[in-house]
């Protein structure tokens, strides 16, 4: 009886452990579903996650072949004769040139809610109703005088809403309205879903999911995309047949916050790139997916299942713990690789607290009848080894292709005047010792101020910044590494002069401008490094301050980067292959006081050359070479500032 007793209340104890694991398990499934729902917080986390893994995992697509982008960018605003708003004439010339193209449609995406030179409105105007081609104009809703204007602009033609609402939890792009109330305009949809309406693709979804088309590569773009003032440059069958979208690319207008920008790993996504990923998914029928409803609470289901199952296992708790967390790392694996192979977006962030929430409740309620079946359980269970599944994401070694991109650069060149001759009459092993001793503080310099060494030339040190990661203070950053190498140089110079070795002084040339940035050479063999007429000016530079007798000299394009600096004009120079003068400008301390050199050098410039005001200077500052310079070339009766090419 008593063993009859025991085994009932045992049997009841376990129908009571397991109802209430049922309960606790279906709970948490059911929350697990609707949480993120209710919760804001919670749907802003998992959002999170599936960015990170739009961001990384996005598969590889070929480029679009319908859609083409035509970008007011930098250069193209460059030959303008205002920035903004954009010239409505260069807009109406590539209207015209698109339509006599054959483009199968024209998307205008730019504001036209403002007026700007009459002759050039009007132009606008003409050109878009005489399009051979269908036009469709982005409206962005403003106050009454801009819907006015927008209203005039778009008669005759077909507008959609240009607006891209941002998730009000984190300002974050991922969905689209397609759909909208109309407006007083009559504007009831957006401008993809406009184009592709009228391309005979209508939408019927009111809210979509942006799904963003993948890059062929790391390299190139998911849209063909040109600059607009190449547009009448290029051949018409780039454009016959295709979706125009013209918009800005601009660093700092009109960019949005997407999945791409997930911690910000990437730049925010120019607008009209955006309108373009929309289009190729309404006109394609694509949808970023996510689980299906009934298909979420299963798998919510299931994973708590799972999370019960390792806290009744009869493991010692790290074993549960480690369990818990495989089961973790399982889930947000198999949820990143679904989407990697073209799945759906599967949640990650509830099911993760699911099974902490899951293991820890199951853990603690269970408690005591838990331990107490411990021995029972492992009988049962002789050959079951609790699962430790420890799945690590492992990312191969990127691969270094060959080419590279354009981008802004600023360059430092250093030289170390009468090394080789110096070389040349001086012990090798001596020479080694300096050389290594010198090169590796001015290396130093480089990398600490975030700078990227291309290669040493000799005694001379080439570096850039800007790249391979973008540096928004990149000119800043040169000018101080110049300046920091200047005085760990004279410090090196000293020491070694000290050991009888006549170190010569250092110089540096600094420049900012375009340049090729990437991976150039053969298969085997290869270099990361910059090329460009912008390398060849800042190495000249350099080799400017032979002229001067000075130290640092950097070039206008540089100080414009880096207003801050403390600078004075050296001289207008006609570099070697330049057909310009350039005026270069020597680095100063920050507390020089460089105002009465300055005011004194723009009259040179202008062609006085107040030989005494001059004398004077050079009275205050006789170990001056700048103004020692000046000082030569005033008393031999020369004018200005322009320094012709061979002088010494």
């Amino acid at each position: 009886m008593k063993v009859t007793h025991w085994l009932q209340a045992r049997s009841l104890s376990l129908n009571r452990d397991t109802i209430a694991l049922a309960a606790l398990i279906v709970s948490f499934a059911v929350l697990c579903v609707a949480l993120p729902r209710i919760l804001p917080a919670l749907a802003a986390l998992e959002e999170w996650t599936r960015d990170v893994r739009i961001a990384a995992l996005t598969p590889s697509e070929p480029q679009n072949t319908q859609i083409v982008i035509v970008a007011i960018d930098e250069p193209s605003l460059s030959i303008s004769p205002y920035r903004l708003p954009a010239d409505r004439g260069q807009i109406a010339a590539l209207v015209t040139r698109l339509s006599a193209a054959g483009a199968g449609a024209i998307g205008i995406n730019i504001p036209l809610d403002s007026l700007t030179e009459p002759a050039k409105d009007k132009a606008l105007k003409s050109a878009l109703l005489a399009a051979k081609v269908p036009v469709i104009l982005a409206a962005r809703r403003g106050n009454d005088e801009q819907n006015a204007i927008q209203r005039a602009f778009s008669q005759g033609l077909k507008s959609g809403d240009a607006a891209l609402p941002r998730d009000t939890f984190d300002g974050t792009l991922r969905f689209v309205r397609t759909q909208l109330a109309a407006d007083r305009d009559g504007i009831n949809e957006s401008f993809a879903a406009a184009i592709a309406a009228t391309l005979g693709t209508p939408q019927k979804e009111a809210r979509l999911r942006i799904s963003w088309h993948g890059r062929p590569d790391g390299e190139t773009r998911p849209f063909a995309s040109f600059p607009a003032y190449v547009v009448k440059s290029l051949p018409s069958e780039w454009f016959t047949g295709k979706i125009v979208l013209i918009g800005y690319d601009l660093p700092e207008f009109d960019r949005h916050p997407t999945p791409f920008n997930v911690a910000g790993l990437n730049a925010q996504m120019a607008s009209t790139e955006i309108q373009a990923h929309i289009l190729a998914q309404l006109l394609e029928g694509r949808d970023l997916a996510t689980l299906p409803l009934w298909l979420e609470a299963l798998s919510a289901l299931i994973i708590c299942l799972l999370a019960a199952a390792i806290a009744r296992s009869p493991s010692n708790l790290w074993v549960k713990i480690l369990a818990g967390i495989g089961l973790i790392i399982a889930v947000w694996t198999g949820s990143f690789m679904l989407y990697s192979w073209g799945g759906p977006l599967a949640p990650v962030v509830m099911p993760t607290l699911a099974i902490a929430g899951v293991t820890s409740v199951t853990t603690t309620y269970l408690g005591r009848q838990e331990r107490e079946r411990r021995a029972m359980i492992r009988h049962a269970f002789a050959r079951y080894v609790p699962p430790a599944v420890v799945a690590r994401l492992e990312r191969d070694p990127a691969k270094l292709e060959l080419g590279g991109e354009r981008r802004e650069l600023t360059i430092l060149f250093t030289d170390l005047s009468g090394f080789t001759t110096l070389a040349e009459n001086t012990d090798p092993h001596l020479i080694a010792d300096f050389l290594n001793d010198y090169l590796d503080v001015m290396a130093n310099a480089v990398l600490a101020h975030g700078g990227t060494i291309d290669k040493f030339i000799g005694d001379g040190v080439m570096c850039f910044f800007g790249a391979p990661e973008p540096q928004d203070d990149a000119a800043a950053r040169a000018i101080a590494c110049a300046a920091e190498m200047d005085e760990r140089a004279r410090e090196v110079e000293a020491a070694w002069r000290e050991k009888g070795l006549d170190v010569g002084i250092t110089r540096i040339g600094i420049h900012t401008g375009p340049v090729i940035v990437g991976n150039f050479g053969g298969r085997q063999r290869f270099d990361y490094t910059a090329l460009g007429d912008t390398v060849n000016v800042a190495a000249r530079i350099e080799g400017a301050n032979k002229i001067f007798g000075t130290r640092i000299l950097l070039s206008a394009e540089t100080i414009a980067h880096a207003p801050g600096a403390n600078v004075r004009p050296a001289g207008d120079v006609v570099l070697k292959g330049r057909g310009q003068a350039m005026r270069l400008y020597e680095l100063c301390t920050p507390a020089r006081d460089t105002r009465d050199y300055a005011a004194y050098f723009s009259r040179l410039a202008a062609g006085d050359m107040a030989p005494d005001e001059m004398r004077a200077l050079a009275a205050k500052a006789p170990s001056d070479p700048l103004i020692a310079f000046h000082l030569s070339r005033v008393e031999q009766g020369i004018k200005g500032t322009l320094i012709a090419p061979g002088y010494k």
